[in-house]
């Protein structure tokens, strides 16, 4: 999770968050620095509730059985989350149940606890054997996201 936060934070959604208003400044909407991590605490949150609500059965498996509480899809995910907030999903819209509905519609295309991930055309390999490798977070990540973008 941490690596998927530290990404969010350099260049993903809570970056864009804390960079979108100016904060701590006069004109500032935040009232201190501890809002503002509460609001990136909050966003976080509602983001991963929303994963869970999409994806019940995988979120309560350990990682050996769930490519999805496992590194990859955790690091993958969190991509997912920096590419919503950037396209889809802002403000209001940015809810457990919009976030879930998002990802609810990826269902038939991902393959956490069983079948296999058809990432690309000849590329199809089985749900256990993504590992969390740069070359696989990226590729997981690549796909997810295109699925994201062909739902739009």
């Amino acid at each position: 999770m941490g690596r998927a936060i530290s990404s969010s934070l350099s260049d993903g959604a809570l970056f864009q968050l804390a960079k979108s208003e100016p904060r701590l400044g006069k004109e500032s909407g935040w009232k201190n620095e501890d809002e503002l991590h509460d609001t990136m605490q909050k966003m976080v949150a509602t983001y991963w509730e929303g994963v869970a609500l999409a994806f019940p059965e995988a979120w309560r498996l350990p990682p050996k059985l769930s490519r999805l509480t496992h590194g990859v899809g955790v690091v993958a995910l969190g991509y997912v989350m920096d590419h919503l907030y950037a396209r889809r999903l802002k403000g209001d819209d940015w809810n457990i149940e919009s976030i879930a509905g998002e990802l609810k519609a990826l269902e038939p295309h991902c393959a956490w606890t069983s079948g296999s991930w058809k990432l690309a055309p000849g590329d199809e390999r089985g749900w256990n054997v993504l590992q969390n490798t740069d070359r696989d977070v990226r590729l997981l990540t690549g796909y997810l996201c295109r699925l994201v973008e062909e739902k739009a």
